[in-house]
């Protein structure tokens, strides 16, 4: 409640795309480039109209995952700048059903 971000227990609440065929409510790991992984639950669907040929990843920006979150609380994303600062830059590797 207090970083914005919506969580369901322990995991945190995200949107893909289609094509990866999991549905809303599906546990997920969002495994990083460095071998560690974000506990998630599919909170939402990516719109197949915005997403690629492959319903994965949204065409506007290339966005694979989004984090859902509360905008009365998480209003601008350079709130947040501090606490990524000295962290490696890791990529998102895989999608993996829990």
């Amino acid at each position: 409640p207090t970083t914005g971000l919506r969580m369901v227990g322990s995991r945190y609440c995200i949107a893909i795309g289609q094509g990866y065929g999991m549905c809303a409510g599906d546990k997920v790991d969002v495994v990083l480039s460095d071998g560690s992984y974000i506990p998630c639950i599919l909170g939402d669907m990516k719109a197949v109209i915005d997403t690629d040929e492959f319903m994965q990843y949204h065409l506007s920006d290339h966005d694979v995952a989004e984090m859902i979150v509360d905008d009365t609380v998480f209003y601008d994303t350079s709130q947040y700048l501090a606490l990524f600062r000295g962290l490696p830059v890791v990529k998102l590797v895989k999608i993996e059903e829990d």
